[in-house]
């Protein structure tokens, strides 16, 4: 409630972005420049999102530099197709009803690598009381050189004006959406940089970061009032601003799983995703799988919290995976310094991992009215009547009705009962379609139950 006093959550968040489940996030070029995904094939990455049932497609490393190289300058690549292939790969997802967005760093320059850093950036960026600049490094590759990335300061003009124009050629090409990476990640930072619009020292990335993405998202929405603007992490200061977030946090990666199986077994764990869910019922954020593939637990645990999915194509044997069903090997991913979970690809079918989660995706779709627009209400208003390790978390749609999506993380069924609301108007599961109310729930399986007037 006292949240509601400062800002208005979800202000600058477009009508579609509610009914995204999902994407499928792509780096098409690396940072040592190898090219896995010309423009060409955003058509076969179209492909690779319907066989999950997924509806958005994120383009990461789309530019000449490739990933994590060359920041601020993204700049299509003719190499790839070309500025006008790179349109038609947009206009061709949104013809089979996928959403685009484009990539930028929010933050990071590459340091004396670009004409941007001559012109502007090394005079922008944060800088420490010892005069040193707040840096980062990014080295994905053992056999290229390790690049250092400066961070710009949110409140100096030129990189305000930078960022803009990313947002604008965004839109320009026809994505939906731009994604501002990390911006939702770090706390401030004390500035000692003189002619940055601010004292010295200052605390940047506190008031400023708000009112840097609110300006940015006011601006390019008057022009494309559809267009959004995501970032990732989750910071509680934009909420109003942006209309996604992709998953960088406690409760949004793989490796809680177990602790939130452990919790429904009795155990306590330090994941807690009900706060979040539960006090901005409004957010959309993903959940974060560097995989191409989200495995079942991974699936059902994004769904009951009311989150969105993500795979993710990073190297050269995830496209063989996804597109081939290679199985990959870690020699496959040659000098790469950190190496996705090879073993999830190596355990887990790549067809029956995408067809469970387009089940769960086209299930989420059809309960849209509880699972992706209702209000997360978690164990309010009902009863669970259920063993330890099932977990049940109730939505409320707009129009008054409710359902509760339960989940049985153990591996043997369990008897489940939901009572308080009433007799449930349809009971369904992902891929099974209607079952019966009182049918043991198989492990590792969701149930929706629908109350006063189905779906």
């Amino acid at each position: 409630a006292w949240y509601d006093t400062v800002r208005t959550v979800g202000a600058c968040s477009p009508a579609w972005m509610k009914e995204i489940s999902g994407w499928l996030l792509c780096i098409m070029k690396q940072q040592n420049e190898a090219l896995f995904w010309p423009y060409t094939d955003i058509p076969k990455l179209c492909d690779v999102a319907e066989a999950n049932g997924l509806n958005c497609i994120g383009l990461f490393g789309w530019t000449k530099g490739g990933h994590d190289h060359l920041y601020p300058d993204y700049d299509p690549d003719p190499k790839m197709g070309g500025v006008e292939a790179l349109k038609a790969g947009i206009a061709e997802a949104h013809r089979r009803g996928i959403r685009v967005f484009i990539y930028a760093n929010g933050q990071l320059q590459q340091v004396g690598a670009t004409r941007f850093w001559d012109e502007h950036g090394k005079r922008l960026a944060l800088v420490r009381e010892n005069g040193r600049l707040v840096v980062q490094n990014y080295h994905k590759y053992s056999d290229i050189p390790r690049y250092d990335f400066a961070l710009g300061c949110l409140g100096a003009k030129p990189w305000y004006d930078r960022m803009l124009s990313l947002a604008g050629q965004a839109e320009s090409f026809g994505a939906d959406a731009i994604l501002y990476d990390q911006l939702g990640i770090f706390a401030p930072f004390a500035c000692w940089g003189e002619g940055h619009g601010h004292a010295a020292p200052a605390y940047v990335y506190a008031a400023e970061r708000p009112g840097f993405l609110r300006r940015i998202t006011d601006t390019i929405r008057k022009k494309n009032p559809n267009f959004a603007v995501l970032t990732e992490g989750l910071h509680d200061t934009i909420l109003d601003s942006i209309a996604l977030f992709h998953g960088c946090e406690t409760g949004t990666y793989p490796k809680v799983l177990e602790e939130i199986k452990a919790r429904a077994a009795g155990g306590r764990t330090g994941a807690f995703p009900e706060l979040w869910r539960y006090t901005f019922p409004e957010l959309v954020t993903t959940t974060r799988v560097p995989s191409p593939l989200s495995t079942r637990t991974m699936a059902n645990y994004t769904t009951l919290f009311g989150m969105r999915h993500d795979i993710e194509l990073r190297y050269a044997p995830d496209r063989d995976w996804v597109l081939d069903g290679k199985v990959p090997a870690k020699e496959g991913y040659g000098t790469v310094r950190s190496l996705p979970d090879i073993g999830w690809m190596q355990t887990n079918d790549p067809k029956v991992a995408a067809a469970y989660l387009k089940d769960v995706n086209l299930f989420q779709r059809q309960h849209a009215k509880y699972l992706l627009q209702g209000s997360f209400r978690d164990e309010e208003g009902f009863a669970l009547q259920a063993p330890a390790g099932v977990l049940a978390k109730r939505y409320v749609a707009k129009d008054g009705t409710s359902a509760v999506l339960v989940w049985n993380t153990a591996d043997r069924a369990a008897a489940v009962s939901v009572r308080g609301l009433g007799r449930a108007s349809e009971v369904a599961e992902p891929g099974a379609g209607t079952v019966a109310a009182d049918a043991p729930l198989a492990g590792d399986t969701l149930r929706l139950y629908c109350f006063g007037g189905g779906k």
